[in-house]
């Protein structure tokens, strides 16, 4: 079970974003770029936090093809830094194509995106141990 969450956010955001979840205990790797994203997520990854303004076309059509190909019993959490005001177009489209997502608006307090990112994880982990049961239940019958 993959712990980390994958940071695709502004120059300025990911790295600061990256030592606030770090100082909680949490693992957290910064992405430039939607292939970069792909790429880790490819390796495995907890949980995606993402700007708002980064969900264009291009990334979401890599996580759409992440999410089709997981397992059934798989459901990554998103988490969206929304900007501040009304709901934009690219924060409708990220919740009808992503499914899972938590939207946080900006700016978001330090220990709200804290405990967002570890309720997140621990969705997660949660999958990850109901699918063990079942395959234990399973091996058993």
């Amino acid at each position: 079970m993959e712990r980390r969450i994958l940071l695709h956010v502004s120059p300025h955001d990911g790295p600061l974003a990256q030592r606030v979840l770090q100082s909680a205990g949490v693992d957290a790797t910064v992405c430039a770029t939607a292939q970069e994203v792909a790429t880790e997520l490819a390796r495995g990854a907890g949980a995606l936090l993402v700007a708002e303004e980064a969900l264009g076309d291009v990334l979401l059509a890599e996580l759409a093809r992440y999410l089709a190909a997981q397992p059934p019993w798989s459901d990554l959490p998103v988490l969206v830094m929304a900007k501040r005001g009304a709901d934009s177009l690219e924060a409708q489209r990220a919740v009808e194509r992503l499914g899972n997502v938590t939207m946080l608006e900006r700016p978001v307090r330090t220990l709200s995106l804290i405990t967002a990112v570890r309720s997140a994880l621990r969705a997660r982990a949660r999958q990850y141990e109901m699918r063990a049961l079942s395959q234990r239940k399973d091996e058993f019958l």
